[in-house]
């Protein structure tokens, strides 16, 4: 073999290794969420004497929100409160809320609009009167029985900030819809169960979340961020406090019917992931604590249409420069990384993904897989940092 495929075929080693990584980290995730849960981290008085605000940030959100707070307002004890944030509302947000007998304010910023800027304003008008725990809940959320308790609960046992088991649910969705629900279902539930069977972290969803208010002030701002969430998840992490999954406090939210809206949501969730991904990743494997490590091997793990086709390519490109240059290697690495992935997927979904993902759908998946193969060739333009509010067809009055 000559210096010139050496060197060739020392890349395509580096970039099979690259791809193996990932799809392991996937794997191991999938299949450890297959074991029988962890006891709950926190008895179910821990977090009761507990002062705490739900706050719901919201961006004309007027048609949809009253289901949600009364869903909220059934779950308030004698310590908890509500706050309505209505942010750069056109519509009757703030009035719809109020009538619902919760606090709300009123942000009014064209220059700055984002969710992050919203949670910040909550709790510069919460700090007179700070309470113990901030609850997180988005204003086209349900919350179901005893999760805020729940959260708060885990929030008081470990002083660490808590991610509620977070999924979308919907009928009447289109098969892009759909797969595109499967896929945050694995993300947002399979993923973390497998974390935490390994006792370790979740990554934050931006709803269904509770943190020690006095953690979330010490932060570096979360304002102008496109995925705040992932962003605080990371300064926790790097804190020695990264989040933990409570698998038993639920909270849904209505999916996007309409292939144009669910675009809009994926498009903004990938590119503030691998946005994260590139900047805060190599932070937390090189911070040398254990469990902001584990978080950033699993946010290293890119969105499961993307791993996906970087095997498919790499697969085809190493099997045929691989065979000119005498390095086969790489070709059975990707091959290997391949049917990883494609096992893991099964897995899940013969386990909890058929309610969701229907057999007959699974024939659009090769249509999936194109429509997000287009969404990948646009990020190459500067997204546009801003709270978008998705379409999810008709808002249940």
């Amino acid at each position: 073999m000559t210096l010139g495929a050496a060197m060739i075929g020392l890349v395509l080693f580096l970039v099979a290794l690259a791809l193996t990584i990932p799809t392991l980290v996937f794997a191991i995730e999938c299949l450890l969420s297959t074991l029988p849960e962890r006891e709950p981290l926190a008895a179910p008085s821990s977090g009761s004497e507990r002062r705490y605000v739900v706050v719901v940030p919201a961006h004309d959100e007027a048609r949809g929100i009253t289901r949600t707070l009364d869903a909220l307002v059934r779950e308030l004890d004698a310590h908890g409160r509500i706050l309505v944030v209505a942010d750069n509302c056109t519509d009757e947000t703030a009035r719809v809320a109020r009538s619902c007998g919760v606090e709300v304010i009123e942000r009014v910023d064209a220059e700055r609009r984002g969710k992050g800027y919203a949670l910040a304003f909550a709790a510069d008008y919460l700090e007179a009167g700070a309470p113990d725990v901030l609850v997180f809940v988005d204003a086209d959320c349900l919350v179901g029985p005893g999760s805020i308790r729940a959260l708060i609960d885990a929030c008081a046992a470990t002083d660490r900030p808590v991610q509620a088991d977070y999924t979308l649910v919907g009928t009447g969705a289109s098969p892009i819809a759909a797969i595109s629900n499967f896929a945050f279902r694995v993300r947002n539930r399979i993923r973390p169960r497998g974390l935490a069977q390994l006792g370790g972290p979740s990554g934050l969803f931006g709803t269904g979340m509770a943190m020690p208010y006095a953690l979330f002030r010490s932060l570096p701002s979360a304002e102008g961020h496109l995925v705040e969430d992932m962003w605080l998840g990371v300064e926790c992490a790097l804190r020695g406090r990264a989040a933990r999954f409570v698998p038993n406090a639920r909270v849904t939210s209505e999916s996007a019917k309409a292939d144009a809206a669910t675009e809009t949501q994926r498009t903004r969730w990938e590119r503030g992931h691998l946005g994260v991904v590139m900047r805060h990743v190599p932070r937390l494997l090189r911070s040398g604590d254990r469990e902001a490590m584990l978080l950033g091997l699993d946010l290293a793990v890119p969105p499961v249409t993307l791993l996906l086709l970087a095997l498919i390519a790499f697969v085809v490109v190493s099997g045929w420069v691989g065979g000119r240059i005498g390095a086969g290697l790489p070709f059975e690495m990707a091959g290997a990384a391949l049917a990883t992935f494609i096992v893991s997927v099964g897995l899940v979904w013969v386990r909890e993904g058929r309610d969701v993902l229907p057999p007959r759908v699974l024939l659009e998946v090769p249509r999936y897989v194109m429509w997000k193969l287009s969404m990948y060739v646009g990020f190459a333009k500067k997204p546009e940092p801003t709270w978008v509010r998705t379409d999810r067809g008709e808002d249940v009055p």
